[in-house]
């Protein structure tokens, strides 16, 4: 095995310790912020430990959602259809088949190619935004969603340098550590998004019903929903805490692995039809927009708010590294 293999490989493990580190700690600090929220409604309110003992159940409740079934809670937040279902409706209605089995063609490569030999999803969203996310906390349960803007607009080799950036983040951990901010920091939106959408699909059945009376609203499903809701809503303010703790210097460096195994030309063409055509999401998904390639909502941010709480660096920065990028074609690219 060569040297700089070996190197990698190392550099790998460190990497996936020091993000399981960071997993627990941010999960402790997640629980003690909550229970300190839950102190000062205590104080303002001059009730005796009542919400901070909920907010510590509550939090305590969140950081194990966080570290178990967020990975699934993420693709239904942001819509993504699995191609294992490649034969349903879903599937057929958003993505042909050709395409199918391209996309599935270009990851297969790529997971060949980086010696990737663990479970690896992959998942379509429905958007003309060209964007793609990476989630996953343990081997087993990591997936890729692309959106269908990025299949219809990009090349097959810029589609192989977004999976290429995206597979980084799931090699170095990066990936397991930014989904358990999301599924601890972020999991008051997360169920926000669902629990409103619920009730939103609700209302809109009951309606439907002519007939429809006020009390076909206090059933179970409706009244649990709207308990999550509320809840999920106390703690907005934690939500705000969540790019915190990711940094930017992760996508320089998933830009950089992704031209070295294609080119920097192709990194940046993609990049500059983001720039030139971006569309928004359906949301703007601020609780976990470090998870995808590019800023979901289309808004650069600026060079203060970036330093501050910035998770990416901007299009044009990210353009800059890459045009300055030096690539020796002897190195190894893996």
């Amino acid at each position: 095995m060569k040297i700089s293999n070996i190197k990698n490989l190392e550099s790998e493990e460190i990497s996936k310790i020091a993000n399981k580190i960071l997993i627990y700690l941010i999960s402790i600090l997640f629980v003690t912020l909550s229970t300190f929220l839950g102190i000062l409604i205590d104080a303002i309110l001059g009730i005796p430990i009542l919400f901070c003992l909920l907010f510590f159940l509550i939090s305590t409740f969140q950081v194990i959602f966080g570290l178990s079934v967020v990975t699934r809670t993420i693709t239904k937040v942001v819509n993504a259809h699995s191609l294992k279902s490649n034969n349903s409706k879903s599937v057929k209605s958003i993505l042909s088949s050709e395409k199918t089995d391209e996309l599935n063609t270009i990851v297969s490569s790529v997971k060949e190619k980086v010696g990737y030999t663990e479970d690896l999803e992959l998942m379509v969203i429905s958007s003309p935004s060209i964007n793609a996310l990476s989630a996953g906390i343990r081997s087993h349960d990591h997936v890729i969603c692309i959106t269908t803007g990025a299949l219809e607009k990009l090349t097959r080799e810029e589609i192989k340098s977004v999976i290429y950036h995206e597979m980084y983040h799931i090699i170095k951990g990066d990936t397991n550590y930014m989904t358990s901010v999301s599924g601890t920091f972020g999991s008051p939106m997360l169920t926000f998004t669902l629990a409103s959408r619920r009730i939103k699909k609700l209302n809109e059945k009951i309606r439907r019903d002519e007939k429809h009376s006020i009390m076909e609203y206090v059933r179970a499903d409706f009244l649990i929903a709207i308990l999550i809701t509320i809840i999920s809503f106390l703690f907005f303010p934690i939500s705000f805490l969540s790019n915190l703790f990711v940094g930017v210097r992760k996508e320089f460096d998933a830009d950089k692995y992704a031209a070295l195994n294609t080119s920097k030309e192709t990194l940046i063409e993609v990049l500059r039809k983001v720039k030139n055509n971006c569309q928004k999401l359906e949301n703007d998904y601020f609780f976990m927009q470090h998870l995808f390639f590019s800023q979901p909502n289309c808004k650069e941010p600026s060079k203060r708010v970036s330093r501050i709480i910035g998770t990416y660096p901007s299009i044009d920065e990210r353009i800059k590294a890459l045009e300055e990028l030096k690539i020796d074609e002897n190195s190894d690219k893996q």
